[in-house]
């Protein structure tokens, strides 16, 4: 009993305690007005009075210019703490703001601050608010970055309102400490963010649009031999890859080093960024790990895209760039050799290997070039770009487009005038990269709204740089999951990369999708299930009465199998359209050769060794699947069709060479062909192999002109001659140029009869060429 009775005041304390530590305490002093402060100018501040609402004074914060070459923290309202912080401890800031004058054509903003005083002015949330016309209420809930005392230097709340001209009222300030009470307990106000309930407005027409954008109907169409309908075909619609580019960067030393990394860069992304490689001072510094590594990714099939050509802030430049900068008298002409000499080396050295180019990167907050050469050069550095690769797109980059709440409109406002303004210089501008580092949840009709305006200038959007650097691994995932459906049901975007995946390579550990041992945090999960799962397409049936399946499936690469009458059949399809049915005819019996001819003169008849041939032919497809085979050893095939496949015949052929074609993994039955030393065949303009001839330069010709002409059927023998219209003609080069085909040069004959038909004979090893060829003499 007695044990007992002491243990009671004890348990008792103890609940009191956590009772007193749940509840929260203010970190501003009791008169908030008075302990916050004006810093920078022009700012017109003034306390009013409030009526019907939970307070009843407000800041009124007047803005009157729309100076954009300041900083945003140059004009603020700033308020010391009152009390020491913990790192980790949980914060909710509560305040309600209205707009009295907004921008002209915009929206007015603020962004409230919780930061350290003094270097490096560490910050716990920088979050932007666009505050309504009417009193709005807002909750910013985030936890301690870092420990800050009470006394100097401390830490201190503000507002910043640098943007204008504007004015914004702000009343109801508390900002709370909840010591370690996980936010997503408190009950906060659109926390996490607004729309992120499972049935918010926004989700139906994202997934309808995902339906109609990303998606294609899918025919296929199942002959017999007969080429009649197979009905009762089971047919298996497999997708491979997707069409959308979902990638990462890619750290370019670690991708040729790690075979885990490898591993996952494979199974993960069809496309890909350098992290770093191909920024100026890395490819100078070591390039050919850069061309490395795109040769790597391009071998697998993951397109690349190129980050960037420059980067025109100092401190993102070679040491010798940032020397001519700080130069008192910078020379122009030669920045401007440097800048243009390293924007030829690099795209020369990765021309045909990188989709795109970021040409321009962050050009909002980085203009140490600009200001030397004009902004006028970013049109050209966009110009040399396309004079160097004419096949990337090209793009332009920049941060705080989607991110910060989406409410950095002053960033968002300088970024779309630079895009203007290159339109307006005649810049080819093919892109627009929103980079996408997220620290809070941006509302996702507010993305949509962003991704509408930036749409509307008719370029294509790419998410170049994603990641959400949070410690609430639930938070992130579900963010990502909300904008990777936002992304994907746009029309304007057109690709979606994070900028980074594993926690060892990544710029902001927490924002990786992978730990350090390769285990699997929530936000993989979701990659996961969105792009390989629900938007996959793998679907199986059955052809109808008339052989026919139809289903509709996300746009990319396909296997369709067939199973029909005991037979197994694979075939390649593309799905590229949303708008027309994506259809494949497959014949699920074997190839068969209807016939072979000369590729020139498209006769029957005997073969000589390395002529091109024609083989035509039943039960193929368009799918690039056709080989050929002499005498069981496989020969060149080229340009396959749905109907024939052209192939070289070998250098030496048997007595009775056997000709086999297979297709999709199914041999045709041989066909015994006849050789011949020689077989030519002059290739002629109407592709019939009669007529006129192909030559170069084109005719009528003159006597004594020269000119030359092209052959299949073998020109290794030693005796070769041609006549125009029975008269000799002198010859003055022959040779293969191409594997089979063969080059002449003649001069016409100072006697050849003078016709627009006159009639050429080629003759090789005593076989002569088509009757009925023809030059024209005049």
């Amino acid at each position: 009993m007695l044990s007992g009775i002491a243990v009671r005041p004890i348990a008792l304390l103890l609940f009191l305690q956590a009772a007193l530590l749940a509840q929260p305490v203010s970190l501003l002093p009791d008169d908030v007005f008075s302990a916050f402060r004006q810093s920078g100018s022009p700012l017109q501040v003034s306390i009013v009075d409030v009526e019907g609402q939970p307070f009843t004074r407000a800041w009124r914060l007047r803005t009157p210019d729309a100076n954009t070459n300041r900083n945003a923290w140059d004009i603020r309202i700033i308020g010391n703490g009152a009390r020491a912080v913990t790192e980790g401890e949980t914060i909710v800031a509560t305040f309600w703001a209205r707009t009295i004058e907004a921008p002209p054509g915009s929206q007015a903003y603020t962004r409230f601050v919780f930061e350290q005083n003094g270097p490096p002015y560490d910050k716990s949330t920088e979050t932007p608010i666009a505050p309504p016309a009417e009193w709005r209420r807002y909750q910013i809930a985030f936890t301690s970055r870092a420990r800050y005392e009470a006394n100097p230097p401390g830490y201190s709340v503000h507002f910043w309102v640098t943007y204008g001209p504007q004015t914004i009222e702000i009343g109801g300030l508390s900002v709370m400490s909840h010591g370690n009470t996980p936010i997503r307990d408190l009950g906060i106000d659109g926390w996490p963010y607004d729309g992120a309930s499972a049935d918010a407005p926004w989700r139906a027409p994202a997934a309808e649009r995902i339906e109609q954008l990303r998606k294609g109907d899918i025919v296929v169409e199942v002959r017999g031999d007969d080429g009649q309908p197979l009905p009762a075909a089971a047919v298996r619609v497999r997708m491979k890859k997707h069409a959308f580019p979902w990638g990462s960067a890619i750290d370019g030393g670690t991708l040729l080093s790690n075979t885990k990394y490898q591993e996952m860069t494979t199974r993960l992304f069809n496309h890909a960024v350098l992290e770093n490689d191909l920024k100026w001072p890395q490819w100078e510094g070591n390039r050919q790990r850069a061309l490395n590594a795109v040769r790597w990714l391009n071998e697998r099939g993951i397109s690349v895209r190129g980050h960037n050509l420059v980067w025109p802030g100092s401190q993102y430049l070679p040491s010798d760039v940032r020397t001519m900068l700080a130069a008192p008298s910078p020379d122009p002409a030669a920045l401007r050799r440097r800048v243009n000499d390293h924007i030829r080396n690099i795209v020369e050295a990765t021309k045909g290997q990188l989709i795109d180019w970021d040409v321009i990167n962050e050009a909002v907050a980085n203009k140490d070039i600009q200001r030397i050469l004009g902004d006028a050069e970013m049109g050209e550095w966009f110009r040399m770009a396309r004079a160097g690769d004419s096949q990337s797109k090209l793009y332009i980059n920049d941060y705080n487009i989607l991110a910060a709440g989406g409410m950095d409109i002053r960033h968002q406002d300088a970024y779309y005038e630079i895009i203007r303004y290159l339109d307006s210089i005649g810049a080819p501008v093919d892109g627009i990269g929103m980079q996408g580092h997220f620290a809070q949840g941006t509302p996702p009709e507010r993305m949509l709204q962003i991704l509408d305006r930036f749409g509307a200038l008719g370029k294509e959007i790419k998410i170049t740089e994603y990641d959400f650097n949070s410690s609430d691994e639930e938070l992130q995932a579900q963010f990502t999951r909300d904008l990777l459906t936002v992304c994907f049901s746009h029309p304007a975007v057109k690709g979606f990369l994070l900028w980074g995946f594993w926690e060892q390579r990544h710029w902001l550990p927490r924002g990786a999708m992978y730990r350090s041992d390769w285990s699997a945090k929530p936000m993989a999960a979701v990659w996961d299930d969105m792009i390989y799962k629900q938007w996959w397409t793998d679907v199986s049936g059955q052809t109808d009465a008339q052989g026919v399946f139809r289903t509709r499936g996300f746009l990319g690469d396909y296997d369709i199998e067939i199973s029909a009458g005991g037979r197994n059949v694979t075939v390649s399809l593309r799905v590229a359209s949303n708008t027309a049915a994506n259809t494949v005819t497959v014949p699920v019996n074997a190839p068969s050769i209807a016939a072979v001819v000369n590729s020139a003169n498209f006769r029957e008849g005997a073969v000589a060794p390395r002529q091109l041939i024609t083989i035509w032919a039943r039960n193929l497809t368009s799918a690039p699947a056709t080989r050929v085979f002499f005498d069981d050893r496989e020969v060149p095939a080229y340009f396959p069709l749905a109907d024939r496949v052209t192939a070289l015949t070998p250098d030496t052929l048997s007595a009775s060479p056997r000709l086999v074609i297979e297709h999709q993994g199914r041999r045709s039955e041989p066909v015994t062909l006849s050789p011949a030393p020689a077989a030519p065949g002059v290739f002629t303009l109407n592709q019939a192999g009669s007529g006129t001839i192909v030559s170069h330069p084109p005719g009528p010709y003159r006597r004594g002109d020269s000119l030359a002409f092209w052959f299949t059927g073998d020109a290794r023998a030693s005796s070769l001659t041609v006549t125009v219209g029975g008269r000799s003609c002198p010859l003055e080069f022959r040779g293969e140029i191409f594997p089979g085909v063969t080059q002449v040069n003649i001069r016409i004959p100072d006697d050849a009869p003078l016709s627009l038909e006159a009639p050429l004979v080629l003759t090789v090893a005593g076989a002569s060429s088509q009757p009925g060829i023809t030059v024209p003499v005049q």
